[in-house]
């Protein structure tokens, strides 16, 4: 936290290094780890250590509810819903209480994205969609895999209401 300056004729150092301030926390939300985050209409939600936060923009942290243990989480939002997973288990705030994805078909993820009113997840390379605008409720026929280049799928990415969906080798971008 610092910064160079030019130092005055006859100075012993022709670069004086200034210290600054530095950055200040603008909110402690928990005690951590921190797991991961996410950013909806303009407010943040956080999960650290086993419980997640929403922070406002005056950095108040407000305790949503429990996300159990401490593996790293992913998480997507569509305005009403927060969907967090972690450990192949899925959970929803939907506004009010926190609750864990009971639904039978839930096949379990490792991470999630949102599309055109769908939660997108991925599970042992195949992907899944929630019914439209409900991230509680699953059907087990609909999923699919990697068909141009099939190779397992690691992640997926959401751009400009397109889905690019990352494999160990090759990315496919999807259309809904």
């Amino acid at each position: 936290n610092a910064y160079l300056e030019k130092s005055p004729v006859g100075a012993k150092n022709p670069i004086a290094v200034v210290g600054s301030y530095g950055i200040d926390n603008f909110a402690t939300p928990g005690t951590g780890p921190l797991r991961g985050g996410l950013q909806v209409k303009g407010v943040a939600y956080v999960v650290s250590g086993t419980q997640m936060y929403r922070v406002d923009a005056a950095g108040v942290s407000t305790l949503l509810g429990t996300i159990p243990n401490l593996d790293r989480v992913s998480m997507a939002g569509d305005g009403t819903n927060i969907m967090v997973v972690t450990g192949g288990a899925g959970y929803v705030f939907n506004g009010v209480s926190i609750a864990q994805i009971t639904d039978p078909d839930f096949p379990g993820a490792d991470w999630v994205v949102y599309l055109d009113g769908y939660f997108v997840i991925g599970k042992a390379g195949s992907v899944y969609i929630s019914d439209p605008f409900d991230p509680t409720a699953w059907n087990a026929l609909d999923f699919a895999s990697a068909e141009a280049s099939p190779d397992d799928i690691v992640g997926a990415i959401v751009e400009k209401r397109e889905l690019f969906i990352g494999g160990q080798d090759s990315i496919e971008v999807w259309v809904n």
